[in-house]
C-alpha cells in the first residue's frame, strides 16, 4: 500500500506540500493542503494527504474528516478507506471502521459494535521511530488495526501483556511466524492498557520436563510466560526494517540475552503459586521473583 498518492494534474504548491510530508515537516505540509482548499484547488489527493498529516500527529477526528473528504470525491479509494478505518477505530466509532474493513473486503463478523475477530499472529513495533526504533512483540490481530499483545514486552516499553494497541496498516519489516512471513506493523498508540503486572524472575532447572513443568503450572492460571533469554533478541535498526531472522549487519550478528531469564504477567498471587508449586515438586530448581514493574 503506497503512503502517498499524487494530484491528476501537476502542481507546485501541492507538490511542494507532499515533500514536506515526506520528510515529516507536518507544519510545512499542513499549511499547503490547507492553502490548496482555501483556494479552491483541492483534489482528492489533497484531502487525502491532509488525513495523513493529522493521522502522524493522532488528529483522529482531522483525519477521518478528510479521509470522508477525499472519499466523497473519489469513492472507493483504496488508501483512504483503510486511513478512515484507522482513525473510525481510534476514535471508537465502530460502525464507521466496520463500513471501511467491508469495503474492503475483509470479514469483520456480523453487527456494527466493536469487532473482535481473530485475524491471526502479527510482529508489532512498539514506541515505533522513523528509523525502525522500537521492540517487535507478537500479537493477535482482533481487527486489521489493533492487535492484543501476546507477548510480554520489556518494562521499559511502557507496555504490558494483553495490552490492545492501535497499530498502522502499512508494513515496515517482516518476521518469520511458522516458516510464513508476517509483516511488522509500527504502533500508533496503547488503546487499552492491561492490568496485568510483568514479574521478571531468574529461573534454574535441571530437565527439560522441568521446563515443561512450568510450562503447565502458567497456562493452567491463564498467566503470561516467556523465556527472554531465547525470544529477546537486540538488533539494528536497519534490520529491524527488514527481516531480523536474517540478521547481519557489518559483520555483527543478533545478539542474545545471556542471562537466563523469565517474564510472568497476569495476577500476581497466581504467579506466586505458580512458582512455588513448580519449584516444589522436584530437586534442581531455582526462583529469584521480582516486584512487577509499575506501569501505568
Amino acid at each position: 500500500m503506497k503512503r502517498f498518492f499524487s494530484n491528476l494534474r501537476p502542481d507546485r504548491d501541492f507538490e511542494t506540500a507532499r515533500t514536506a510530508l515526506g520528510e515529516g515537516r507536518l507544519d510545512d505540509a499542513e499549511a499547503g493542503f490547507r492553502a490548496e482548499i482555501e483556494a479552491g484547488r483541492a483534489t482528492p489527493a489533497t484531502w487525502f494527504n491532509l488525513g495523513l498529516v493529522c493521522k502522524f500527529r493522532h488528529d483522529w477526528a482531522g483525519a477521518r474528516d478528510a479521509n470522508l473528504r477525499c472519499l466523497e470525491l473519489r469513492p472507493g479509494q483504496h488508501e483512504a478507506t483503510w486511513n478512515l478505518g484507522v482513525a473510525a477505530t481510534a476514535l471508537r466509532e465502530w460502525s464507521t471502521a466496520r463500513d471501511c474493513w467491508r469495503g474492503l473486503e475483509i470479514d469483520v463478523g456480523e453487527g456494527d459494535g466493536e469487532p473482535m475477530t481473530d485475524l491471526g499472529p502479527a510482529p508489532i513495533r512498539l514506541n515505533a521511530g522513523p528509523d525502525g526504533e522500537g521492540e517487535v512483540v507478537w500479537g493477535t490481530r482482533i481487527d486489521p488495526c489493533r492487535s492484543r499483545l501476546e507477548s510480554i514486552p520489556l518494562p521499559e516499553s511502557g507496555h504490558r501483556w494483553h495490552d490492545v494497541v492501535l497499530h498502522d496498516v502499512v508494513p515496515r519489516g517482516e518476521r518469520m511466524f511458522d516458516g510464513h512471513k508476517r509483516a511488522v506493523f509500527d504502533e500508533l498508540e496503547r488503546m487499552d492498557p492491561s492490568s496485568a503486572p510483568t514479574h521478571v524472575a531468574e529461573i534454574a532447572w535441571s530437565t527439560d520436563a522441568d521446563e515443561e513443568a512450568l510450562h503447565t503450572e502458567i497456562t493452567a492460571r491463564d498467566l503470561g510466560g516467556e523465556d527472554w533469554s531465547r525470544s529477546v533478541k537486540l538488533i539494528c535498526s536497519s534490520c529491524s526494517l527488514a527481516n531480523a531472522s536474517a540478521h547481519a549487519h557489518d559483520g555483527v550478528e543478533a545478539k542474545q540475552i545471556a542471562v537466563h531469564q523469565f517474564a510472568f504477567a497476569g495476577d500476581t498471587q497466581q504467579i506466586t503459586e505458580a512458582l512455588g508449586a513448580w519449584a516444589s515438586n522436584g530437586d534442581g530448581k531455582r526462583v529469584v521473583l521480582t516486584e512487577p514493574e509499575v506501569i501505568g
